[in-house]
């Protein structure tokens, strides 16, 4: 029940993750095409 308690939520940690930093690209491609 812990281990898979534990699982989730590194798993909605990497997804976290995964999201910011599709953020941060997004952001500095909007930032070069400005430029």
């Amino acid at each position: 029940m812990r281990i898979k308690k534990a699982r989730q939520i590194l798993k909605s940690f990497a997804d976290d993750t995964r999201l910011r930093i599709i953020n941060l690209l997004n952001k500095q491609e909007l930032n070069v095409t400005e430029l």
